[in-house]
């Protein structure tokens, strides 16, 4: 069995891990607002991505890592479950993998969502990290609660 490697994949947004010979996983840092953890397989050179982050910065930071690490493109990814922190970067993967693969219900979620998505799609890279910053000051728990 391999020991855990912290790898030297440069990002703001996470801490990558090298799980084994073929696992990696994607560690929201302390304070990065990135929504989730995500994490990639490469099975001989077939990339599948486990989540995509809420975070398009932190979405096209693991994008660049894969293709820094394996020396390609995902072939796919896969939507853990329908909470948008865990699909929503599936916009920077689209025009890279074959198939993003999900349960009905996930791809209930994500129908729901897509004209958000269009719209996150259209804003600044760190709107949603400035978003998440000022709900995350917001001292009135009411309006806290209805951001």
């Amino acid at each position: 069995m391999n020991s855990i490697n912290k790898m030297d994949c440069n990002s703001d947004f996470f801490t990558l891990y090298k799980l084994n010979d073929s696992c990696y996983a994607a560690i929201e840092k302390e304070g990065a607002r990135t929504g989730s953890n995500a994490g990639f397989v490469d099975i001989d050179g077939m990339v599948i991505v486990f989540d995509t982050f809420l975070s398009l910065g932190a979405a096209k930071d693991l994008l660049d890592c894969i293709k820094e690490i394996t020396g390609g493109v995902p072939s796919y990814v896969v939507n853990s479950h329908e909470h948008s922190d865990h699909f929503v970067g599936n916009q920077v993967f689209k025009e890279f993998v074959s198939y993003i693969v999900s349960t009905h219900q996930t791809r209930s979620a994500v129908n729901k969502f897509q004209e958000t998505l269009d719209r996150v799609a259209e804003l600044p890279e760190d709107w949603v990290e400035n978003r998440l910053l000022e709900i995350q000051n917001e001292e009135d728990e009411t309006k806290k609660k209805s951001r």
